[in-house]
């Protein structure tokens, strides 16, 4: 192909190699322990959804513009630092699920498979506030996005299949034109990643937080535990929402009600 063949290509298949070197997938994996042990692979194969009132949409919408950075950075590095908090890691391996037809105008409206899963090893200190970690963390994705076409899982096949994963969608929109009402149809998905876990955004035309959705592998993860995780990633939201310089191991996962349950067991 011309991406492989043009004038960057070996530019862009160094930039893989060399942030990817020496990843051990177990070892940089942030495997949860309410996971179900097993051999066989598990797909994310359900889905439950995160209700959040409109005054905290809203505010995270305030707070991403006042850090300069997309809605969507800010969701996606909440979900990071809450795997690392949980897992324990401060350096984990992920996903992001990206379609590259938001970074080119001309593809836009292009039909087609135009999603791929970009590995990430991200760092998550402990003592880094969560505004001055996200700077970093948009940093990395925008080089990701430059060199996303020089991807292949061949380039280090260690990292090629993370389990633990994000990505944004757009919310069904709706209309009417001539008397009739439409809605867009979710286009039809080619299978993804094996993700164990995916988190996914929807946000809507005018780039506004629509959904929150987690998707799990129902041989791996519990309704339960599922819904467990999401509720800390909520807790988490309103953590960053209430203190974003906050230091990333400080920052709240558990709600005044689940402290309070831990407590009434052990007093």
């Amino acid at each position: 192909s011309e991406v492989v063949l043009d004038e960057d290509a070996a530019t862009g298949r160094t930039y893989w190699q060399h942030y990817l070197q020496g990843v051990q997938t177990d070892i940089a994996t942030p495997w949860l322990a309410a996971r179900s042990a097993g051999s066989e692979t598990g797909a994310a194969d359900t889905c439950v959804s995160l209700t959040l009132e409109p005054a905290q949409r809203d505010g995270l919408q305030r707070l991403a513009e006042q850090l300069d950075q997309p809605l969507a950075t800010l969701l996606q590095g909440a979900w990071w630092v809450l795997l690392g908090r949980l897992s324990g890691l401060e350096q984990a391996l992920v996903g992001v699920r990206h379609d590259s037809r938001g970074d080119y105008e001309y593809f836009a409206n292009a039909v087609g498979v135009f999603e791929k899963t970009l590995p990430l090893s991200v760092s998550l200190p402990a003592t880094v506030s969560f505004s001055e970690w996200l700077d970093e963390l948009a940093a990395r994705l925008e080089a990701h996005r430059t060199w996303q076409e020089y991807w292949a899982p061949e380039l280090s096949p260690e990292a090629a299949r993370p389990a633990y994963g994000f990505t944004l969608g757009q919310a069904n929109r709706a209309g009417n034109s001539g008397g009739l009402n439409w809605a867009v149809a979710e286009s039809v998905r080619v299978p993804a990643d094996p993700f164990e876990l995916l988190l996914q955004v929807q946000l809507n035309a005018a780039q506004q937080l629509a959904a929150v959705n987690l998707h799990y592998a129902s041989s791996r993860y519990s309704p339960a535990s599922a819904s467990a995780v999401l509720e800390q990633y909520g807790v988490l939201l309103a953590s960053i929402l209430a203190a974003p310089h906050t230091a990333l191991a400080r920052l709240d996962l558990l709600s005044r009600t689940a402290e309070q349950r831990l407590l009434a067991l052990n007093p």
